[in-house]
């Protein structure tokens, strides 16, 4: 009885192993995952009092700029001049849907495969650009009050001027828990720079926020949207983490940070378009040849490869000069083994060319992606 009493623990520490052992083996790590388990997540749910986490999670990302009084709003007639009721009715609705804010690094160790989320978690970024003053009086408020953060990109050349943020606000802002990164130094378009121009661009905004804000920051949102081939290596040698477009798109676990997609809000959405584009599925790129960026010609070919299985007759293929959904629908190739998409550069009207690519699922959920080209008139 003695013998059995001593044991006792390590039969019982034997079981728990193996239990543990056996959970793992089931639904993976808690927090950490492997960067090819993408596919094999759980659907959202529990298991006796275990969340596990939501199947084909996506982390949206919104993009504002401007938050003004309705009158002001209508009065101006900027597309990205959003007016309070509408920016209060769009934050409420995310509150109630049970939306909660995350942070920049919680963003990236979710899309390089590192974290997962759990119900009743819904992740989500809100981002807004410039840094307008109106944030301070407008939006800063309200977001206090649904308990949500946001991300202000910043051109530092602007800050402190009549329309925007000053240093003081800015460092506010940061000490009650938002993130300030970067805009360019100068919101230039960068599509028009050279590598060495670029470099200069990030190494100012970098050397100007950390000395202001004593913070060294990792992250661009593109200015208007554009980049060129050049902006990649600019954006590694200037060591920054990631970078977002205006892309609309949810960003899945695999999405490359330098190419993260955003929804750009503006001022004529209804709710329903909000909601719709909130809830949005990306489309993942594994490559893209010429690389994004790149300067095409007319009739030049372009071959893309996306992530997932979808038949040719549920892909639709769309390229222009706009970035909203003004292109024309085009023909390609499909390659349904491999998703390989080939296809022609139409005509352009102004200095670059947009490929949109939506793709239904099996269950009719609709994927999107963008991409940018330079074109060559």
């Amino acid at each position: 009885m003695k013998h059995l009493n001593r044991s006792l623990p390590a039969i019982i520490l034997l079981k728990w192993s193996f239990y543990i052992l056996s959970l793992t083996a089931a639904f993976g790590l808690p927090c950490l995952i492997k960067a090819d388990d993408y596919s094999n997540l759980p659907g959202a749910g529990k298991i006796g009092n275990q969340a596990i986490p939501y199947k084909n999670a996506e982390i949206p990302v919104l993009c504002y700029h401007e938050i003004a009084s309705d009158r002001w709003a209508e009065e101006k007639k900027d597309p990205y001049i959003l007016g309070l009721s509408d920016f209060h009715k769009q934050i409420n609705w995310l509150a109630n849907e049970g939306y909660q804010t995350i942070s920049l690094q919680d963003y990236h160790l979710f899309i390089t495969g590192r974290k997962r989320f759990y119900p009743p978690k819904k992740p989500i970024l809100i981002t807004f650009d410039d840094g307008r003053k109106s944030f301070k009086k407008h939006a800063f408020p309200y977001l206090n009050k649904a308990g949500f953060k946001a991300v202000l990109f910043i051109f530092p050349e602007a800050t402190g001027h009549k329309y925007f943020l000053t240093w003081d606000d800015l460092k506010m802002f940061q000490e009650n828990g938002y993130e300030i990164e970067g805009h360019g130094y100068t919101h230039n378009h960068l599509h028009k720079l050279s590598r060495s121009s670029q470099l200069m661009e990030f190494e100012k905004t970098k050397k100007s926020i950390l000395k202001n804000l004593k913070k060294e920051i990792q992250w661009l949102a593109y200015p208007y949207g554009t980049y060129n081939t050049d902006s990649l290596p600019a954006l590694k040698d200037s060591h920054f983490t990631g970078a977002f477009t205006v892309f609309s798109g949810g960003n899945p676990a695999g999405q490359d940070p330098f190419f993260s997609s955003r929804y750009l809000i503006k001022r004529k959405d209804t709710m329903e378009a909000f909601q719709n584009h909130v809830k949005k599925r990306g489309l993942h790129i594994l490559s893209a040849a010429p690389e994004r960026g790149s300067l095409v010609r007319k009739n030049e070919e372009i071959t893309v490869q996306i992530n997932g299985r979808f038949r040719k007759e549920n892909l639709r293929l769309e390229s222009g000069p706009y970035f909203e959904a003004k292109n024309k629908k085009r023909q390609f190739e499909y390659d349904e083994k491999n998703g390989i998409l080939k296809f022609k550069a139409a005509d352009s009207k102004g200095d670059y060319l947009i490929i949109n690519i939506q793709a239904a699922d099996e269950k009719e959920v609709i994927h999107h992606a963008s991409l940018l080209y330079l074109w060559k008139r």
